[in-house]
């Protein structure tokens, strides 16, 4: 899919993405790479996911 969208850029630097653009890459982390005068964002997964539970009822009676 190859679309162009004009997007705005706030005063505090934020860009503000359309809602097509938000439907495509979801919420979360984008991967931004800058070629040029080009921005390109993609839609990114973490490399490593960590899951931490905590020990319940511990038999550490001390």
């Amino acid at each position: 899919m190859n679309k162009r969208f004009v997007c705005r850029v706030a005063e505090n630097g934020q860009i503000l993405l359309p809602p097509e653009i938000h439907e495509l890459l979801g919420f979360g982390q984008v991967e931004c790479e800058v070629k040029g005068e080009r921005v390109i964002l993609k839609k990114t997964t973490p490399d490593y996911v960590f899951q931490w539970t905590p020990a319940s009822d511990r038999d550490d009676h001390t």
